[in-house]
């Protein structure tokens, strides 16, 4: 992830004009002291493959409107105090490979399926409440 702000002592909110940059391919802003919601925004970032937006202290629920962004592989949102469910969209991102959810405050149930399951190579959940159950219809 070369294109970012990580460990940059950025703090506030994620600006919303981020989204703005809609070419942008990756977007590392890990290790800062970010707070607040990701923006529903987000969505404008269509051609975005990878985001790391661990170890900040950001909060909410991950949005749905991320479902847009089609050619996402490499997510990790660790060590944030994100909440809210596990969006669904997530096992129908065809490219996506790792994900980190790792150290946040989700509960309840991972909602992925078994061949969503097959396509990562990394998904991290360690340190939330979250379990994995796998359909295997």
């Amino acid at each position: 992830m070369a294109e970012g702000s990580t460990s940059n002592s950025l703090k506030g909110k994620i600006p919303s004009s981020i989204p703005l940059l809609e070419n942008l391919g990756s977007l590392n802003l890990y290790s800062n002291a970010l707070t607040g919601a990701i923006p529903d925004n987000f969505s404008d970032l269509i051609s975005l493959k990878n985001v790391s937006l661990g170890s900040n202290s950001l909060s909410g629920a991950i949005p749905d409107s991320m479902s847009a962004i089609l050619d996402l592989a490499y997510v990790d949102m660790s060590s944030n105090q994100l909440n809210g469910t596990v969006p669904k969209f997530f096992a129908e991102m065809k490219k996506l490979k790792y994900v980190n959810l790792e150290n946040n405050e989700f509960p309840g149930v991972l909602p992925f399926n078994l061949s969503f399951m097959k396509r990562l190579d990394v998904l991290k959940s360690v340190e939330t409440a979250i379990c994995v159950t796998i359909d295997f219809r």
